[in-house]
């Protein structure tokens, strides 16, 4: 699906850190793929996938060198 949406795959390309949402309603292989394909496309952006909608803070808050 992100290979359909250009704009999507910009951003994931050029992302420091990337939150997969909704993977509690996707189908765990849905999920398994969409990671892989991140892993590709950006293999240095840090990935963390949200359950429910939550998120470490820390993992969003703490950028930087």
């Amino acid at each position: 699906v992100i290979g359909t949406m250009p704009e999507a795959a910009k951003q994931a390309a050029v992302a420091d850190r990337i939150v997969i949402t909704k993977s509690d309603i996707a189908p765990p292989a849905a999920v398994a793929e969409l990671e892989a394909r991140l892993a590709q496309m950006n293999p240095y952006a840090a990935r963390m996938i949200a359950v429910n909608g939550e998120v470490d803070v820390a993992f969003l808050r703490d950028v930087g060198p």
